[in-house]
């Protein structure tokens, strides 16, 4: 499925350059404290690459791509991490509900 929506630009228009490089800047800042080790961070970025592939939105400018991707890589490292120091255990607990 690749999003490629009208709707979603003009909604880009309204935010403006400023909040879109503040926004990837964090997130920027947030990847570079999580990506402690190499063979993660190449983990991830193959993971993020193949999930973008097949589901990105492709018309989005390059920041937010970019911004998406990084987003994503913080996600997988953070679980590689978790599942590493024993986090997989809670994966047999039932989900919270609210």
């Amino acid at each position: 499925m690749i999003v490629s929506s009208p709707e979603i630009l003009v909604t880009m228009t309204a935010v403006s350059e400023d909040e879109i490089n503040n926004w990837d800047q964090a997130i920027v800042n947030l990847h570079a404290t999580v990506a402690t080790e190499p063979a993660d961070e190449r983990a991830a970025r193959e993971a993020a690459a193949n999930l973008w592939s097949e589901f990105g939105y492709r018309d989005a400018p390059a920041d937010v791509v970019r911004m998406l991707v990084h987003a994503i890589e913080i996600g997988y490292i953070t679980a590689l991490r978790d599942l590493r120091n024993g986090g997989g255990d809670r994966l047999t607990e039932p989900l919270p509900r609210d």
